[in-house]
């Protein structure tokens, strides 16, 4: 869970387009954190190329830490 968190709190840090090295390098945690609801590549529908953390992916981050802590 330690990895799949830092890879939200780096998307949140900085949102990560789809052909970034990152993304490459953590497609698996990505594709779980997009099916979770806590990234998305979408505004109001539109796809944006970029992934962005959502409010469950916020939320998610706030109750990890408080676990790891």
């Amino acid at each position: 869970m330690n990895n799949y968190l830092a890879v939200l709190m780096y998307i949140h840090a900085q949102p990560q387009t789809f052909q970034s090295n990152h993304f490459r390098g953590n497609a698996g945690y990505y594709a779980e954190a997009a099916s979770r609801g806590h990234i998305t590549a979408l505004d109001n529908g539109v796809n944006t190329g970029m992934w962005r953390i959502t409010t469950s992916g916020l939320q998610i981050i706030d109750t990890m830490r408080g676990a790891t802590v």
